[in-house]
């Protein structure tokens, strides 16, 4: 009987030693076909090969390639060699088809007239485990599954249907789609071939399905870091500098000229917020893979360009089309929110947490019969034995969850968008420092000058604020007027966030977002924005975080992680997490807060003070606070040049640079400043509440956190007592801004209003 199938011809490409080489062949040669041929690439001379496939397939021909240039360059290289076939097979050398996997892909291409159709892929070690059922993509290259992790195969995904990528593994692809997109780029040698040859076939107009009854178990050996990436040109990338550059290449290729100019504007946006996080979380192998894969296409540009035009002659779909096929929104920007939001920061670094061993619970202790243990009543599981003995409890179950968690802050931020939201959509009043800023270059050229335009113009080199405001006027473009809005707008948001770092680890989830909550409504921040004080919010905005710093500096309880370990030289590997790293990251922070607020010095002093007081008082000696002030004070001075020359110059008026006197009817009284209310917010009895707060942690603190409530009380006092002696004039000369000395009184404020609550938690009982 004549046979009528079209000829399928497998494309298997093994690399090295390939362990799961025979497992693949068996798979093919097993499959119930009638017409499938099958051909073995060696991606590099490997020499046993050859026999390896003869052993269980001897009819397959195999060709052994020089030079290991990559899974694509190689499939590409079978399509030359091969003429005739309707459909190719691609194949890794880690997969294992199902006997009847060939027929059902070729059946569905026919019934659904699909260029590319993909199987359901399943894990190699446990097979009801799914790995891919179809991919889909966003307009920035990012790959999402379509199943969850470590979701059970029940048969809810066994339906064909579009999906926009193919994932790599097995992948069956019309020969005469494949020609007319001149098959894989040879560029990319490893992670993003698929998502590539897939985009170009959905602009060209084809369809790319899942058959789900075509089931293959694919052991992914490269993404589980079982063995390198070896090809030609990717040896000292990892895999997630690959991934990037291949992610940008397909964007920078597959769009119209207008909506590449737009996708890849947004694109460096993102990828610039990302670096700034991740240099500021020490995450340097993301911000080198996001820097490397811009250098990347930029060595590139020809080949893009060449691409461009290749793509352009066979597409017929416009980028409108294209784009409704795709994933709303950025994917790499949702999976940062919902990570950060559900498992922090830590996770989204790919930190792991330590593993702490449960201990085994104690059934004499709680008396507990095995049929007891699933009481349906849900209150059963909630009882707890407090520490001392005494009656059954049952915790408070308030903002424990994630979702009332992701709900209050949700909430919180909703409101603070609506209040704000006449500072995006109305011109500033010209109040407070909210005066117009010059434009960027021009406060560039005043930095770097020796002349300085101030009142009627001095000789004098630029005040160093005019540094940090240039510098920041580049990342928005010049616009230096946007620089205001951002101050008043992100400024307290980011104030919170970092007390939500200051405490993080250190109390419960619950105890940490009620800190970040205080911080944010503490009436100073709103008070600030209302008399358009941009110095003053920035030290709103940086003393969470350096606060934290001078504490781990001082080792306060809990808040050194691990004992700083032997000196490292200036930048090499590991100095940042040394003492001496910490202590100029905090003198570099401290310098830059200063050129805008020179108050947050007398802040930073002050935290030192506090602490070195309350150990004083306790019998304590540890953390060597006053070399930590002296080199502090010493390299401030010395960033901070030539604001400290010119306060050497003054003579008896050189403390001025820190704040004038005000007159007694501007200043509030000393219950005023206990709440913050410098303004029209706090006045009322609601302002107390924070007060009342972080003195009840004062009061019920117990153990270890006792230890950080005290020198953070004491901090606090010693605060409130330089603003009280300023706002009488009891100072003379030496008068801080006071707002910038009650930030340090919210953010202490804050932080015992936390301790609070885990106080509640942990030591009420008690």
């Amino acid at each position: 009987m004549e046979n009528r199938a079209p000829a399928v011809v497998a494309v298997v490409v093994t690399t090295g030693p390939g362990p799961g080489l025979e497992a693949t062949l068996a798979s093919l040669v097993g499959q119930d076909y009638p017409d499938l041929s099958l051909l073995v690439l060696a991606n590099g001379d490997h020499p046993d090969v050859a026999a390896r496939v003869a052993a269980l397939a001897p009819t397959a021909f195999v060709k052994v390639l020089e030079e290991n240039r990559g899974f694509a360059a190689a499939c590409n290289e079978a399509a030359v060699m091969v003429d005739g076939a309707a459909f190719w097979l691609f194949c890794h050398d880690d997969v294992r088809l199902d006997p009847d996997c060939v027929s059902r892909l070729v059946e569905t291409a026919y019934r659904a007239n699909a260029g590319i159709v993909t199987p359901k892929f399943v894990d190699y070690d446990d097979p009801l485990t799914l790995l891919h059922v179809g991919q889909n993509s966003d307009r920035f290259g990012v790959v999402r599954e379509r199943v969850e992790p470590g979701e059970i195969d029940h048969g809810q995904q066994d339906l064909e249907r579009d999906v926009f990528v193919a994932p790599g593994g097995t992948t069956l692809v019309r020969a005469d789609l494949f020609a007319t997109l001149r098959g894989f780029d040879p560029l990319i040698a490893a992670l993003g071939e698929d998502l590539d040859l897939c985009w170009r076939a959905q602009l060209a107009g084809a369809r790319i399905v899942v058959a789900p009854l075509a089931r293959v178990a694919h052991r992914a050996s490269i993404a589980r870091r079982e063995r390198p990436v070896t090809a030609v040109g990717t040896r000292r990338a990892s895999l997630a500098d690959l991934q990037r550059r291949h992610q940008l290449l397909v964007v920078a290729t597959g769009w119209g000229r207008v909506r590449t100019l737009v996708t890849l504007f947004m694109l460096a946006v993102l990828d610039v917020t990302e670096t700034i996080l991740a240099i500021v979380l020490r995450d340097a192998d993301r911000a080198g893979a996001i820097a490397g894969s811009w250098r990347w296409a930029w060595r590139q540009r020809r080949r893009i360009l060449e691409r461009r035009r290749q793509i352009r002659a066979v597409a017929v779909l416009s980028d409108d089309d294209l784009h409704r096929l795709q994933v709303a929104g950025a994917l790499r920007l949702r999976d940062f929110v919902m990570t950060v939001a559900r498992e922090g920061l830590d996770a989204w670094r790919g930190v792991v947490p330590a593993h702490e061993p449960e201990e085994e619970p104690d059934e004499s202790v709680f008396g507990v019969n095995f049929a007891g243990a699933f009481s349906e009543q849900e209150e059963f599981d909630e009882l707890a034995l407090p520490e001392s003995g005494g009656p059954l409890r049952r915790p408070s179950r308030l903002l424990t969850s994630f979702r009332s968690q992701a709900a209050l802050v949700v909430t919180i931020g909703m409101i603070w968008l609506i209040g704000s939201r006449n500072l995006v959509a109305m011109h500033l009043p010209l109040i407070g420092r909210l005066a117009p800023l010059d434009s960027w270059w021009s406060t560039w050229r005043h930095f770097f000058a020796s002349w300085s335009p101030n009142g009627v113009g001095t000789g004098t080199p630029g005040m160093p604020g005019y540094g940090p405001l240039a510098f920041a006027g580049t990342f928005v473009f010049g616009r230096m007027g946007v620089l205001p809005r951002v101050a008043l707008l992100a400024a307290v948001p980011l104030g919170a966030f970092g007390v939500n770092r200051l405490v993080r680890g250190r109390i419960s989830n619950r105890a940490r977002v009620v800190a970040a909550t205080a911080y944010l409504v503490f009436p100073l921040g709103l008070n600030m924005i209302a008399q358009g004080r941009v110095d003053v919010l920035v030290a709103v905005a940086a003393l969470p975080f350096l606060v934290r710093r001078t504490f781990e500096l001082l080792d306060v309880p809990g808040f050194r992680t691990r004992p700083y370990g032997e000196a490292v030289p200036f930048g090499h590997r590991g100095w940042r997490a040394s003492e001496n790293g910490q202590r100029v990251l905090l003198i570099m922070v401290t310098a830059l807060a200063v050129t805008m607020a020179p108050a947050v010095l007398i802040d930073v002093i002050l935290v030192i003070a506090g602490v070195a007081l309350v150990r004083t008082l306790d019998g304590e000696a540890r953390g060597r606070p006053l070399a930590l002030l002296g080199s502090l004070v010493g390299n401030v001075a010395l960033f901070v040049l030539p604001l400290t020359v010119d306060m050497v110059l003054a003579g008896r008026r050189a403390l001025e640079v820190f704040g004038l006197p005000r007159g007694p009817w501007s200043t509030p009284s000393f219950l005023g400043l206990l709440r913050g209310a410098d303004g029209p917010f706090g006045g009322s009895w609601t302002g107390w509440l924070i007060p009342v707060a972080a003195l009840g942690a004062v009061l019920i603190a117990r153990h270890e956190r006792a230890a950080v409530v005290r020198p953070v009380a004491g901090v606090a006092t010693l605060a409130l007592t330089i603003a009280g002696l300023v706002s009488r004039g009891w100072l003379g000369s030496f008068a801080p801004d006071l707002d910038v000395l009650l930030a340090l009184v919210g953010v202490m404020a804050a932080v015992l209003c936390g301790y609070g609550v885990a106080s509640i938690e942990k030591d009420l009982a008690d």
